[in-house]
């Protein structure tokens, strides 16, 4: 279960990446990052023209269970969705397993974070053109299926993560270059700090509505 105007929320949170070539030069301050799906997080009028009478699935649940304990005769266990966070899963899954007596084997899928911006920003293409390199920045979870030759490990607050950096070149002056990408990712963190604080939050839905 979801709190339906957290739902609303999301919806009018939801971003998504377009894909760009950046340079070390890139003013990232004269670009928009993020483009959301409702044109702009507060455009509450999306809700009124496209989630009405019912709001598409999102107020329905309650008829849903009301239908399944009728003709089906099941009764609904409840989880909420903050129980299924990184940080919160594996004591639910605990408490689910003890309370329906079933095996439960701890497993590390139960620890990788849930990360839908870093999956639509990355890879991003980086070119360094004084060091006549053309690089890929992958989130450490981002599928790759290209050769790697040369991968340098990046550790940044961003996103709490370890980033890779790969090419298919060999490099030189490598330490530079790493300074180069920390300075880059230094800046696109700013970046999406100032698009985070565009967002909509669940006090100005029940404003509007």
């Amino acid at each position: 279960m979801r709190d339906p105007i957290e739902i609303l929320r999301s919806i009018l949170n939801y971003s998504y990446a377009e894909k760009k070539v950046f340079d070390g030069d890139t003013d990232l301050n004269e670009i928009s990052l993020l483009k959301y799906y409702s044109g702009e997080p507060d455009n509450y009028l999306v809700l009124k023209h496209h989630y009405k009478p019912e709001f598409r699935g999102i107020f329905i649940t309650n008829k849903i269970i009301n239908m399944l304990e009728k003709y089906i005769k099941i009764k609904p266990y409840y989880i909420d969705m903050r129980d299924l966070i990184s940080e919160n899963v594996l004591a639910t899954m605990l408490k689910i397993s003890k309370e329906f007596d079933i095996s439960f084997k701890e497993s590390p899928i139960l620890y990788i974070k849930q990360v839908a911006i870093e999956n639509r920003l990355f890879p991003i293409n980086l070119m360094l053109k004084k060091y006549d390199a053309n690089l890929e920045i992958i989130h450490e979870m981002t599928y790759t299926d290209n050769q790697i030759i040369c991968q340098i490990n990046i550790e940044n607050k961003l996103f709490k993560s370890k980033f890779k950096v790969t090419t298919k070149d060999s490099l030189q002056n490598k330490e530079e270059v790493i300074n180069d990408v920390k300075r880059f990712i230094s800046k696109l963190n700013e970046k999406l700090n100032l698009e985070y604080k565009k967002r909509t939050n669940e006090d100005k839905c029940i404003e509007y509505f």
